[in-house]
């Protein structure tokens, strides 16, 4: 739309981001996309229940080449298991196995090839619309996070007002202004 093409991860969270931004695109409300979001996401898993699903974050980095970087992630748990490894100080994540996995949506906009916006999304069912809802208000306003995205959805975006590479001033990184997040942008 608009000469902006979009595109998003292939797994079950970003085909859910993916027909939240169709119908953001298309003028619907915010909760009518996030039920359509989350329909497809069900689809995408064939079905399966979305309920009970772990915490989730995302951070999103670009250099003023236009190379850009989305990252959603999940520990399987809020925590992953709670437990440290000893002598490392690393916290160990959940086994996916017995858990429903985090809808993990990454969304991407570029204008003839060149960057123009990316955005990450969680809050477990939220996570599809909010990454939706980040990427585009990214594209129309050409800031990350002009607003945030409805709760319990969080984001972290940056965009570009024009596109890189061409113009990295014109660029910004904006996390949800509700809570910590991580959005790197380099001049």
């Amino acid at each position: 739309k608009d000469g902006i093409d979009y595109a998003f991860t292939p797994g079950a969270g970003g085909v859910g981001a993916r027909a939240a931004a169709e119908a953001l695109l298309a003028g619907a409300t915010p909760a009518t996309a996030e039920q359509r979001g989350l329909e497809a996401a069900k689809q995408a898993r064939h079905g399966a229940s979305l309920d009970r699903l772990p915490a989730s974050s995302g951070f999103t980095v670009a250099d003023s080449k236009g190379g850009v970087v989305g990252c959603a992630t999940s520990m399987n748990n809020l925590f992953g298991t709670g437990r440290v490894a000893a002598g490392t100080g690393i916290l160990l994540a959940a086994s996916p196995r017995q858990i429903t996995p985090a809808l993990l949506p990454v969304g991407l906009a570029t204008r003839g090839g060149n960057f123009k916006a990316i955005a990450t999304g969680s809050g477990q069912n939220a996570a599809p619309e909010a990454a939706a809802e980040a990427l585009v208000n990214a594209v129309r306003t050409g800031m990350p996070m002009s607003k945030p995205v409805p709760s319990p959805g969080r984001a972290n975006a940056i965009a570009c007002r024009n596109t890189l590479p061409g113009d990295p001033k014109s660029c910004s990184a904006g996390a949800d202004p509700r809570d910590g997040g991580l959005a790197l942008s380099t001049h």
